[in-house]
């Protein structure tokens, strides 16, 4: 990752450019709030974007996306190592169809996910029409116990 790359938390203005994306890449566009969200821009570009969305005690790294010219090289990378900083919390979960790429980060898929994201996940593969079935859930300690 050799471009100039900031990350940021997303103004309504940003939240705008990113609505369009979250239905091209079939992510969780419910219960969009801009405080929830960060961008990644190159040279001041949208390249990605992400978001800690809070269910009661739950928290999950959602919505995260990579514009197709930004992707291999780096930046997804940072916007999910920034988005599990910015989480307030010692358990962090995500919904995903890629569980090896959040291996990387230390995310275990777990077979007994939280209520509040079966119900989430529901609702987002019948908005988008897709199998629910091809998701994992994933869940990482924050901070170890020790």
């Amino acid at each position: 990752m050799n471009q100039n790359v900031e990350i940021k938390k997303a103004t309504d203005l940003d939240i705008q450019e990113i609505q369009p994306y979250l239905n091209k890449f079939r992510l969780d566009n419910h219960d969009i709030q801009t405080k929830s969200f960060y961008i990644a821009s190159v040279d001041k570009v949208l390249a990605a974007f992400g978001r800690v969305k809070i269910y009661g005690s739950v928290n999950e790294i959602c919505s995260v996306g990579v514009l197709k010219e930004y992707r291999n090289n780096g930046i997804g990378k940072a916007i999910v190592k920034h988005l599990i900083n910015a989480s307030l919390t010692n358990e962090l979960w995500v919904v995903t169809k890629i569980p090896e790429y959040f291996e990387q980060f230390g995310f275990k898929i777990e077979i007994n996910p939280p209520d509040e994201l079966v119900c989430k996940t529901k609702k987002i593969c019948n908005y988008y029409l897709a199998d629910e079935s091809a998701v994992n859930y994933m869940r990482k300690k924050v901070y170890s116990d020790t």
